[in-house]
This record gives C-alpha cells, sequence and structure tokens, in this order.
C-alpha cells in the first residue's frame, strides 16, 4: 500500500505543526485522520488475509409482518427500500445492502439481508416500516443469525 504525499500532507505535517506551536489542534487532527484511514473499509477483501477469512459478514433478519391486509413480496421490498432510501438516503442504501432475501406470503415471515455492521440500522429501518401505499404495515424481528440456513429454518417454524 503506497501512501505517497497524501500521507505526508494529511498525517505527518498536521502532527509536526502541532508538536511544534504546542497545540493540540494539530495533533488531533493528525489522530482523526489517521483513524479514519486505519477504520477505512477496503471494498471487497480486506489485505493480508485469506479468502473464507476475509469476505465480509452478513446477518439475516427474521420478521413477521402484522397488518389486516395480505402483503405481497413485490409491495413488501418497495416498502423497506422505500424507508431506507428516507431515513438513510441513497448512500446510505449502497452501504447498508438491505435486501430482502425471502417473503412466505402464508405465515407473513420474511428474510432480510444486510451487512454485519450495519444490522441495528436495519432493525431500525424495520421498525420505521409503518406503512405502503396506504396500508398498516407493522414489520416486528423475530431473530437475526449468521446463516441463511437458520433464517429459512426460522421462517418455516
Amino acid at each position: 500500500m503506497e501512501l505517497g504525499l497524501d500521507w505526508v500532507s494529511g498525517i505527518l505535517l498536521p502532527l509536526i505543526l502541532g508538536a511544534l506551536m504546542g497545540s493540540a489542534g494539530g495533533a488531533v487532527i493528525a489522530y482523526l485522520v489517521v483513524r479514519r484511514l486505519v477504520r477505512e473499509p477496503i471494498i471487497g477483501y480486506t489485505l493480508g488475509a485469506g479468502r473464507r477469512a476475509s469476505r465480509r459478514g452478513r446477518r439475516y433478519i427474521v420478521f413477521e409482518v402484522l397488518g389486516v391486509e395480505p402483503v405481497k413480496f413485490e409491495e413488501l421490498r418497495d416498502a423497506i427500500m422505500g424507508t431506507v432510501r428516507r431515513v438513510y438516503g441513497e448512500l446510505g442504501e449502497a452501504r447498508l445492502r438491505v435486501k430482502l432475501i425471502e417473503y412466505d406470503e402464508v405465515r407473513r415471515r420474511g428474510i432480510l439481508r444486510v451487512r454485519r455492521e450495519f444490522k441495528l440500522h436495519a432493525l431500525a429501518v424495520l421498525g420505521l416500516t409503518r406503512d405502503f401505499n396506504g396500508r398498516r404495515l407493522l414489520l416486528i424481528p423475530i431473530s437475526t443469525t449468521g446463516s441463511l440456513k437458520r433464517a429459512r429454518a426460522l421462517v418455516r417454524s
């Protein structure tokens, strides 16, 4: 990983200037920049790990739909994605990678896939999804699991 001039101007320079001037501001800025570079997610895979260990984790949220009228898969998907866009915007939608995997219209249970680090954001989306096209909906999370097989078993039970 080559840092080049960005590293010098973004980290080293504020650190040196902050130390020379006796100001904590430059050191704080340098620290925040370093933390951002360390925590910045690398798209796809992390460096130095094996293929299996480097894949990003997913969580599957099993939820139940409460409401008077029956809801179709497409309507539920549009309601959830509309709530994601309304709350987090298009950039948040891309970061969360929320996807409705399955929905059983008879049992009224569904599976929502989300990136592991945004599980709480997805649970908030389920709680904020209240209506769609004039229909009242209430999405109740039942369980969260790391495996799709376990999530499907929860939907069938």
